[in-house]
């Protein structure tokens, strides 16, 4: 799960903080999908999960990017 939520975090964080960076943020897409595609690929060679539960992991990973992101962001920044 966090394979896919820290580097689509970082990738999400650098395009809120860069807009016009358009290479940059396509890079960190990039890594991102680089990143968890090979964490999740290691975990199936090596036995350790089934197709279904790296699928599972990965959208739950990108659905904790995006809410953390999006909503508790704003309300951490607020606070601080």
């Amino acid at each position: 799960m966090f394979a896919w939520a820290v580097p689509a975090g970082i990738a999400l964080d650098i395009r809120r903080s860069n807009p016009s960076g358009t290479l940059m943020i396509a890079i960190a897409f990039i890594v991102t999908l680089v990143i968890g595609t090979v964490e999740a690929w290691t975990r199936m060679a090596l036995g350790m999960h089934t197709i279904d539960q790296v699928a599972l992991g990965a959208a739950l990973g990108l659905w904790l990017a995006f809410t953390f992101e999006y909503c508790i962001r704003k309300i951490g920044r607020a606070h601080v």
